[in-house]
């Protein structure tokens, strides 16, 4: 083994034993979706359906800041007093890590979001109850038909999780571009290629102006934030068809808003005939007491769209319901 490879096994097992072994144990546990460590040591777990629970455990202060410097040393970074957060891929699993110390928190802390351990079936959704019948075959056939398609939510709502079972759906024969921050999304096309975003990798929004000179037929983005939003759009306004992304937002005729915030970020004004033009289906998540569910699906009403620029859109439902204006 090469010095470097030594050294990188050696932050490996360093990184475990101050990770202690209750976290360890959770990110092996596939129920697990999300591990916290707050600024007083205590240990919660989030897990599918269940939500937050107390382990009861309490990791030492010195534990959590040797974890955190131990991560930066392995993804290259440096947390201190002058850089006290921390983002990046958790160097053992790959699942995305976020931390701080002192000043930006009361004591070291950090958050480990585990990826989906399994890609959902069409027929998983429907037993669980967060898709219905009639909402699996709209959005399926959407996919077959290449709209560019908006999966919105709040974190933990459940869209990166569908945007993998939409994969499932593409054909073969397509070239999928993935561009993402962090390695989330789980696609088992033949013909996939994944750009990475975010330091020291280039930034969404470059990542996004040079996937259109890599051919791709399906250009998915894990997820959709700042200027790279209205890349984005022209994108998918220039026969870049069938894409996916997702959104934060509150529901579905919001995911408008936020990609108006995105073009003023980009310093233009709101594109509104762009986003009616390059999107087709909206798909809203939330976590309920009773878990994740799908409690809205909207199509993008396409008549006169390249005279009028209000959006308008068809809320969906075993029949057509009302319609809204923006």
């Amino acid at each position: 083994m090469s010095a470097n490879g030594e050294k990188i096994e050696r932050l490996h097992r360093e990184l475990r034993e101050n990770l202690t072994p209750p976290i360890c144990e959770a990110l092996s546990d596939k129920t697990v979706t999300e591990i916290k460590v707050g600024e007083d040591g205590k240990l919660w777990v989030r897990k599918h359906v269940i939500g937050w629970e107390d382990t009861r455990e309490i990791v030492p202060a010195d534990k959590r800041l040797r974890s955190l410097n131990t991560m930066a040393s392995l993804l290259r970074k440096t947390i201190n007093e002058q850089s006290p957060l921390l983002s990046g891929e958790l160097p053992l699993t790959g699942d995305r890590v976020e931390g701080s110390v002192p000043p930006a928190s009361p004591g070291p802390s950090f958050v480990i979001r585990c990826h989906a351990p399994v890609v959902f079936s069409w027929e998983d959704y429907v037993s669980k109850k967060i898709l219905l019948p009639w909402q699996v075959e709209t959005i399926r056939d959407h996919i077959q038909r290449r709209s560019n398609i908006v999966i919105s939510g709040a974190t933990n709502s459940g869209k990166s999780t569908l945007v993998n079972t939409c994969l499932g759906d593409i054909s073969a024969s397509e070239h999928v571009v993935i561009v993402e921050d962090t390695e989330e999304l789980q696609c088992i096309a033949a013909n996939m290629s994944r750009y990475k975003t975010g330091d020291p990798h280039p930034t969404m929004l470059e990542q996004v102006k040079h996937c259109m000179r890599r051919a791709p037929d399906r250009l998915i983005i894990g997820e959709t934030r700042d200027k790279a939003g209205l890349e984005l759009l022209k994108a998918w306004d220039t026969g870049h068809r069938g894409g996916i992304t997702t959104v934060h937002a509150t529901n579905a005729s919001r995911v408008f808003d936020r990609f108006a915030q995105f073009c003023e970020e980009a310093g233009v004004p709101p594109q509104w005939r762009l986003m009616r033009a390059a999107l087709d289906l909206i798909i809203h998540m939330e976590m309920t007491t009773e878990g994740r569910r799908v409690k809205e699906i909207m199509e993008v009403e396409k008549d006169d769209v390249n005279t009028i620029a209000d959006i308008r859109l068809r809320q969906l439902g075993p029949q057509l319901a009302n319609e809204i204006t923006h």
